[in-house]
Order: structure tokens, then sequence, then C-alpha cells
């Protein structure tokens, strides 16, 4: 009975742990991440924590993920980063992420387009 009980328990944090949250992760736009990356991420979290790490390690880079859309985070840190997790060059553009140099300059040129006095 033990031996059964714990077989099942193994099975259902097999089964939620690699199945359904990388199925939930993929289909969510903001969590999205490349498959790949996720395994990579359950091997290095296993070899570094053992089976803990293996659960923790889809939820550690999830929250990895959302830490990166901080305005703390230059864009030269985080695009990078996002195209990896993402495996998608587009990956900045489609959550809306924009680069600041490109706005300061934008913004440079409409003061300098404006009239003055105006």
């Amino acid at each position: 009975v033990c031996f059964t009980a714990l077989c099942g328990q193994l099975a259902l944090k097999f089964a939620f742990s690699n199945i359904i949250e990388v199925k939930l992760i993929e289909s969510d736009k903001k969590l999205r991440m490349h498959p790949v990356m996720i395994l990579l991420s359950v091997g290095v979290f296993g070899y570094l924590w053992g089976p803990t790490g293996m659960l923790l390690s889809v939820p550690l880079m999830a929250l990895m993920k959302i830490a990166l859309f901080s305005e703390l985070v230059p864009s030269s840190y985080r695009d990078p980063i996002l195209v990896i997790l993402e495996g998608d060059r587009n990956a900045p553009r489609k959550h809306g992420l924009k680069d600041p140099r490109v706005e300061s300059k934008q913004a440079r040129a409409r003061r300098s387009a404006a009239p003055p006095g105006g």
C-alpha cells in the first residue's frame, strides 16, 4: 500500500511539473518559454538541488522571466535573455518592450522639430 501511494505521488508530481506546467507556461504570452530551455533548467536545477530542484526549476525560470520585465533591467541585458528563453528573435517586440535609447532619440527629434515658443 505504501509503495503504491509513493508511486502515485511521484507519477503525479512528474506529470504536473513536466507536462501540465510546461503547457501552461507555453500557452501564456508573458511566460512563454522554449521547451528546450525548460528541459535545460530542469536538468541544471536537478543537478544542483536534486529532485527538489527539478520541481522548482520551471517556477524559478518563470520568476526570472517576469523579473526581466522590470524597468530596472536595461534592455541591453533584457532583450538577449528574452530571445534565448523564448527562442524567438522578436520576443522583445512581441512583449511591447521598447529600447530607451530609441525612445530618447525620437523624443529629441520631436523637440527639435517643434516650433519655438509653442
